[in-house]
């Protein structure tokens, strides 16, 4: 007789569930194979205070010249058993696509962020990633200028 253990290294919604095992230990002939029902039941979180979502990227440097817009993709997963609803705090030069959204269990979305610079923003800016329960994260935004490019230079002439 031998024991077997599985770990998911993410929480299951509530639901019926079916898992098939197959073992393989050893020679060709000694595989074996069995099946299981099980049923996840969740009424509350136990810590209603821990984030539920996660923000891959929590750092976002970007290059942008004067008067010019860049973008970038950020992912937001839910990896909480519950839908959750994400609304963003940010700065009037950052802009966020969606602006608010639901994420079912388990879901993943992507959102553009879109930062212009008009040469008087700050340079540095904190975006607030609000969910509708639990505590609040953040995307840390940071801007440089780009250089001006060789031909760029080439262009510019000292006026006396």
């Amino acid at each position: 007789m031998r024991d077997f253990e599985g770990v998911l290294d993410k929480q299951l919604p509530k639901g019926e569930y079916l898992v098939d095992v197959m073992f393989d230990y050893g020679a060709k002939i000694r595989k074996a194979m069995t099946s299981s029902n099980f049923t996840i039941i969740r009424e509350t979180n136990v810590d209603e205070s821990k984030n539920e979502f996660l923000i891959v990227e929590k750092k976002v440097e970007m290059q942008v010249p004067v008067g010019a817009l860049r973008t970038k993709v950020v992912k937001i997963s839910n990896s909480d058993y519950r839908l959750i609803n994400i609304s963003f705090v940010l700065e009037p030069w950052i802009q966020v696509e969606p602006q608010s959204f639901a994420l079912e269990p388990g879901q993943s979305k992507n959102i553009k962020l879109t930062v212009s610079n008009d040469g008087k923003s700050p340079k540095e800016a904190v975006i607030i990633v609000k969910p509708d329960r639990g505590m609040a994260s953040e995307i840390k935004v940071s801007l440089t200028e780009k250089a001006a490019s060789m031909a760029e230079k080439s262009k510019i002439k000292k006026v006396e």
